[in-house]
């Protein structure tokens, strides 16, 4: 498993020990500690060699090369999306009232990331760049925005405001997309991903999964911080997903009325 920065990886890796820890296995988790484009993680995934296990926005791709364990591991909140922009800029974005007036604007996103084909498919213009140049670009008015889940945007508002104190959180706007995060495990580890499905399964017929999930504090802080139903939600389809994930039951999946 590679790592990022420890505050955005804590869920994840809590989730990934309650997993095993239900599904009753030994297991020992190590962590690489590499920075790696997306391009180059599934690329290590497929060897199976340096790590075994990642978590990513699913993609038809992702999908077919390697083991996707069907759970979307946030409830899907990867899909509502806000957007990082300078202060200065708010604005110019409070004249957006649909997808067509965000599409004068130019995005970011990470090299490879699976929102890219989304956004673009909707007329959202996108330039791909590494993560951590995202952030330099923005501040210099290289790009208008770029979007991050909800559950992200604002750890990392704390964490990269000091560096660039014109960052902002859009204030009104929200994009939503069907789009799940999954935990992506090696072909080489079948056994990996039936011990991760058979966690989830436990998990949630216990009720521990729905109550790890909301009390977690970095969850709860992103659900308040967001205001999603406050926001002017615009709706990006999503025509890539998978018949298989179009099909993870409804159970699994955030209601905003939650």
């Amino acid at each position: 498993m590679t790592g990022t920065g420890q505050s955005r990886d804590a869920y994840q890796r809590a989730l990934l020990r309650l997993l095993l820890d239900e599904a009753g296995v030994d297991y020992r988790i190590t962590i690489v500690p590499v920075r790696f484009s997306q391009a180059r993680i599934i690329h290590e995934l497929t060897q199976g060699k340096l790590i075994n296990l990642y978590w990513m926005g699913t993609s038809p791709e992702l999908e077919r090369r390697l083991l996707p364990v069907r759970y979307p591991i946030d409830r899907g909140l990867l899909g509502y999306r806000l957007l990082f922009i300078r202060d200065d800029r708010q604005t110019d974005f409070d004249s957006v009232r649909s997808a067509e007036d965000l599409g004068k604007f130019i995005g970011g996103q990470g090299i490879g990331w699976s929102d890219v084909a989304i956004l673009e498919k909707a007329g959202l213009k996108q330039r791909q760049h590494l993560y951590e140049d995202l952030f330099l670009l923005l501040d210099a008015g290289r790009i208008d925005y770029f979007s991050r889940g909800v559950t992200e945007i604002f750890s990392e508002l704390d964490e990269w405001r000091q560096r660039y104190p014109h960052l902002a959180v859009e204030d009104r706007l929200a994009l939503h997309y069907p789009f799940a995060m999954f935990f992506f495990v090696s072909p080489s580890q079948p056994r990996l991903a039936a011990a991760l499905r058979q966690g989830f399964e436990k998990a949630y017929r216990s009720g521990r999964f729905e109550r790890f999930f909301y009390q977690r504090s970095e969850i709860r802080e992103s659900l308040s911080r967001g205001r999603l139903t406050d926001r002017l939600v615009l709706e990006i389809p999503n025509p890539s997903l998978t018949p298989e994930t179009r099909a993870i039951p409804a159970r699994y999946w955030h209601r905003l009325s939650q």
